[in-house]
């Protein structure tokens, strides 16, 4: 039987064999590919819908996979334990929620690093911290709201009915496990998505959530 998975926030990257899901773009906008749109890569015969992943269309016990790619720091505060909740309640038991996000802990601590160490200003490394920190801000979207850590994501977690997490770490000089590995090729192939060792250095969390 073919597993049901959902690829949420996917932004302009709509991929084969998921249901994509985002709250900012429309079906019209992304398959025109004007203007702030046309990086939109949509896979011959992607599923799109429209939604925000805190009251998801889908009924309970849905799917078998949601993935989440740098989505959740997109989120207020006060919406990631409820977008949390949409994830388990449209998850079937045994269901896997895979995700990653900026570590807010590693990012300050290379931010001030940067800031101390002594070299001459560079403008692109600035740039690169502070899309880290802020979003990209293209659109109303694209903004980070939440400085997310282990310890805020297990808090998170613990209030959504989720008990079974892990987490991964990225080290270049290391075998990648089989679960890190499928990740880091997902965002490899996001088009214009960041994703040299530099970008994984700088702080991201990888997670593993089963229902």
């Amino acid at each position: 039987m073919k597993l049901i998975k959902l690829n949420l926030g996917s932004g302009v990257y709509i991929k084969k064999g998921y249901i994509n899901v985002d709250a900012y773009l429309t079906e019209k906008d992304l398959k025109e590919k004007k203007g702030k749109y046309k990086v939109t890569t949509w896979e011959k015969g992607a599923k799109y819908v429209q939604a925000d992943i805190c009251e998801m269309p889908f009924k309970d016990n849905y799917a078998d996979v949601a993935e989440a790619h740098q989505t959740i720091e997109h989120l207020n505060f006060d919406r990631v334990i409820p977008a949390f909740r949409e994830i388990h309640r449209v998850l079937k038991k045994g269901g896997i929620f895979y995700f990653d996000v900026p570590d807010f802990n590693e990012l300050c601590s290379n931010w001030l690093y940067e800031e101390t160490v002594g070299r001459p200003f560079d403008l692109d490394r600035y740039h690169f911290y502070a899309e880290e920190f802020y979003g990209n801000q293209a659109h109303g979207g694209e903004f980070h709201h939440v400085p997310l850590t282990v310890n805020f994501l297990n808090f998170c977690f613990a209030n959504s009915g989720f008990v079974k997490v892990s987490y991964m770490k990225y080290d270049r000089n290391e075998k990648l496990t089989k679960d890190l590995r499928k990740m880091t090729m997902m965002l490899t192939r996001i088009p214009n998505y960041m994703h040299d060792d530099a970008k994984f250095r700088c702080g991201t969390i990888f997670g593993k959530v089963i229902k």
